[in-house]
């Protein structure tokens, strides 16, 4: 049953929350996305990415993850990364949760995070085109909930 469009102004972050029924929150909380839960999704999605971007180019693994656009646009990239002969090797080298924002009567989750990746990008074709890099960056993940098969990542930015 959907919740009803019945919304409450949250004091402390001003933003717009939609409130469920006693009978469908009893179902929803089981799926709430608390900091340690966002975390092991964000570390999940680093080690996927690694695999579909990386030597085998396993692009598989990225639905274990992701859905909606932000898995069509991730295919595409491991397609093209095939394609050009290169591969990348991610580490993931720090993480932290800055928040989650739960909303749909907890079927949808706002994670964002600040990490820290070094990668190397290796060209099978022309070696002189290797490079690499490390930085640190804040991302923002529109998370869904699916019943059957748990949390995805449906949509990403990385804000700076």
């Amino acid at each position: 049953m959907p919740c009803p469009a019945l919304y409450v102004l949250h004091q402390r972050a001003a933003t717009c929350i939609k409130l469920c029924p006693a009978s469908d929150m009893n179902v929803k909380m089981k799926q709430v996305l608390d900091a340690p839960g966002a975390k092991q999704l964000v570390e999940k999605w680093q080690s996927v990415k690694a695999q579909a971007l990386g030597g085998e180019h396993n692009v598989g693994v990225l639905s274990e993850i992701l859905d909606g656009y932000m898995l069509s646009q991730w295919k595409a990239r491991a397609r093209d990364v095939k394609q050009h002969g290169w591969y990348w090797e991610y580490k993931l080298v720090g993480l932290k949760i800055d928040s989650v924002q739960m909303a749909d009567c907890n079927t949808k989750a706002m994670v964002q995070a600040t990490l820290q990746e070094a990668a190397q990008l290796h060209d099978r074709g022309r070696p002189d085109n290797n490079d690499s890099y490390r930085s640190t960056y804040c991302a923002r993940y529109e998370m869904s909930w699916k019943p059957t098969i748990g949390w995805r990542i449906s949509n990403g930015a990385v804000l700076y």
